[in-house]
């Protein structure tokens, strides 16, 4: 309903592709092989809205755009179809509460000579900033020389922290992550995996 919404507020073409069926098919002929069916079905339906969503752009000769902010690429939880190779990720050097941010702002202003309609284009309830501490967590761990300890000093859940840091620290996750425009100075990807080779670890 929100892509619906957004698409006809913005004049863009919007296609509905039915999943839940593929899905259910993906995770019937994987069961034997899984023992917890709930996490199966929410897995098998990601992979398959990210094969729609690759094909489909594969289809339409258009580029595929990946809309995960900064913190979600940074622990492999994007959504995105890591092996479609003609994806772009605008948002993958923005942290979730920047993205709000830049919501609210162009739902008050236009810039002169952008496209779109004036007013607000991006729906009130999905403009307020997340309430997960993860993302707050994750963008201080990126700064440079922040450490466990320097996190959970301002008052963040040791045990979260950790749990995170450990997920930054893996690589394979940010590998398969879509490329997209650095605008800060905090490592991603590349930039971030190579120092830690040594295979150090921060537990704080």
């Amino acid at each position: 309903r929100d892509a619906a919404e957004t698409s006809g507020t913005l004049g863009i073409q919007c296609d509905t592709l039915e999943s839940a069926p593929l899905a259910e098919a993906l995770a019937d002929a994987l069961s034997p092989l899984h023992t917890q069916p709930a996490s199966l079905i929410e897995d098998a339906g990601e992979r398959v809205r990210g094969v729609l969503r690759a094909a489909a752009a594969d289809l339409r000769k258009a580029l595929l755009i990946c809309t995960a902010p900064r913190t979600a690429l940074m622990v492999g939880a994007h959504g995105c179809d890591a092996r479609a190779e003609r994806a772009f990720a605008p948002l993958s050097d923005v942290d979730p509460i920047d993205v709000a941010a830049f919501a609210r702002l162009r739902n008050g202003w236009k810039p002169v000579g952008s496209l779109g309609p004036d007013g607000v284009v991006i729906p009130e309830h999905l403009v307020d900033p997340p309430d997960d501490p993860a993302p707050a967590i994750l963008s201080r761990l990126s700064d440079p020389g922040a450490s466990v300890a320097s996190v959970v000093a301002e008052g963040f859940e040791r045990t979260l922290v950790t749990h995170l840091a450990d997920q930054l620290y893996r690589s394979e996750a940010r590998r398969e992550a879509p490329p997209g425009v650095a605008l800060t100075q905090k490592a991603l990807g590349r930039a971030r995996r190579m120092p830690l080779l040594h295979l150090f670890r921060d537990d704080g």
